[in-house]
């Protein structure tokens, strides 16, 4: 019995030891301060960058990351905690690209990647928002090579949300007005046919 007793006296006294020297760690790993990560910035044609543009990059994959939460949600019941965290993960990017665009209010790229998340969660308001913004931000470019990149794009992103706001006569003037100022955009004669006679 004395022999038992001694044994837990043992691990007792180790188990404090290894407790102690963990908590140890964890107060001095909470004293260090992580870098924020950062995303680069795209460089333009001319070479130069934009202010925050690398933030668009990342609204893009969280975009595509809320893409396949949305088809895992339709597996999974909707009060189980699974789907629960998914939609606390979805929010978080959302306010995430909103804190972005309101940092970066000029960021035609970023705008746009952010009109895109909000129309994906199905937000048309907010997209909307967002769109037009977009398209006061490259109207409000002077240099012509960054506004053949901003405007079309920008442009499109408008008719995209006008196109799921079943605002399809306004969809397809934007999509026209792309084309007769960029006939060699990809983008807007998809959604000029798409919303042609709707």
């Amino acid at each position: 019995m004395v022999k038992t007793h001694k044994i837990s006296g043992r691990k007792a006294q180790t188990l404090g030891v290894i407790l102690s020297i963990g908590l140890l760690g964890t107060v001095a790993e909470a004293g260090k301060t992580t870098p924020p990560v950062t995303t680069p910035a795209p460089v333009y044609q001319d070479g130069t960058t934009e202010q925050g543009s690398g933030w668009a990059q990342e609204i893009v994959s969280d975009t595509a990351k809320n893409e396949t939460d949305r088809k895992r949600l339709e597996t999974l019941p909707p009060d189980s905690p699974q789907a629960q965290q998914i939609q606390r993960n979805i929010e978080q990017r959302g306010d995430k690209a909103e804190s972005y665009a309101e940092r970066a209010p000029t960021n035609v790229p970023l705008l746009n990647a952010a009109a895109d998340q909000a129309l994906g969660n199905g937000d048309i308001a907010r997209a909307q928002g967002r769109a037009d913004q977009a398209v006061s931000a490259a109207e409000a470019e002077t240099d012509p090579k960054k506004y053949a990149e901003k405007w079309p794009a920008a442009m499109n992103m408008r008719a995209k949300v006008a196109m799921a706001a079943k605002d399809y006569p306004a969809a397809h003037a934007y999509a026209a007005e792309v084309r007769k100022k960029f006939p060699s955009d990809p983008i807007a004669p998809a959604l000029f046919h798409e919303s042609k006679d709707r």
